[in-house]
């Protein structure tokens, strides 16, 4: 006679967190940098301005704002939201917005590839960072078990 299993518990804020906070904190903060580079000149770019590899040309190309919005504010507020999100109760509303909100990230990562490679002609070190850790908390997102509220996650 088989016992019978309770059902998978809810994923816990903090089991959610300290899965997927590193990469969202690095991306904000990652973001905050460039957004403080696109506000003032006093605060220096770090990274190589010649070759292949000029975050400078990058970050100042016309093709570094959506809609007149510097990408990097953009970014902040992406990545904000990503980790409110991840501290929202886990329901089926919250799980697809996360989903959802992770797609537009990766649309936007890839339009800005483009315009890195082919429209500018150079990459950001920077950038690519953000544009990684986009496609990391996109993939964990995806690979997660899917979930639903009368059930919890499904794990068969």
């Amino acid at each position: 006679m088989e016992i019978p299993r309770p059902a998978a518990p809810h994923a816990s804020a903090t089991s959610r967190g300290t899965s997927q906070s590193g990469e969202r904190a690095a991306g904000l903060g990652i973001s905050i940098y460039l957004s403080a580079v696109h506000a003032t000149t006093s605060v220096p770019l770090y990274c190589s301005s010649t070759g292949l590899v000029n975050c400078e040309r990058v970050v100042t190309s016309p093709s570094s704002y959506i809609v007149g919005i510097p990408v990097a504010y953009l970014g902040v507020a992406w990545f904000a939201a990503m980790f409110a999100l991840l501290f929202a109760p886990a329901i089926d509303p919250v799980r697809l917005a996360r989903v959802a909100w992770a797609c537009a990230g990766v649309a936007v990562v890839l339009l800005l590839l483009y315009r890195e490679l082919f429209v500018i002609g150079s990459i950001c070190l920077w950038c690519t960072a953000v544009h990684v850790l986009t496609f990391i908390i996109f993939g964990v997102l995806m690979l997660a078990p899917p979930f639903s509220a009368s059930k919890g996650f499904v794990t068969e």
